[in-house]
């Protein structure tokens, strides 16, 4: 795993496409701990979670828990242009959610899980499914 430093100066697309992925595995995980569900019901209960709009608001809640590094990340992730188009959001929605899968990457990326499980308990805790 990069140190904090060499984590912190990854390019800040690069450092959600890691955190999209570590929040998706995350939340499926949380919902098969939760649920007896078919793969089909499970699938459509993660997307409640993973889609822009929602990530956009989650960032929104953890924002005032973030460290000025992790703010830093987050600026640069929604001021980075990205080739991608946000079909099912706005745009503002679609920057606020790369800035939520950043900050996720980051951490992951130095292994800073702890602090991952306490900022995804303040997201979790009032939206079940």
């Amino acid at each position: 795993m990069p140190n904090t430093n060499d984590a912190a100066a990854k390019n800040p697309l690069v450092l959600a496409f890691v955190g999209d992925a570590y929040w998706t595995l995350y939340v499926r995980n949380f919902l098969i701990e939760r649920s007896n569900a078919k793969a089909g019901k499970l699938h459509l209960s993660a997307n409640k979670y993973v889609c822009a709009t929602a990530q956009a608001a989650f960032y929104e809640k953890i924002a005032p828990f973030l460290n000025e590094t992790e703010i830093a990340i987050a600026g640069r992730a929604r001021n980075a242009y990205n080739h991608t188009t946000p079909k099912n959001c706005t745009l503002a929605e679609y920057k606020l959610s790369t800035a939520f899968e950043a900050v996720v990457g980051y951490n992951y990326l130095i292994g800073k899980f702890k602090h991952l499980d306490n900022l995804f308990d303040l997201i979790l805790k009032e939206k079940l499914c």
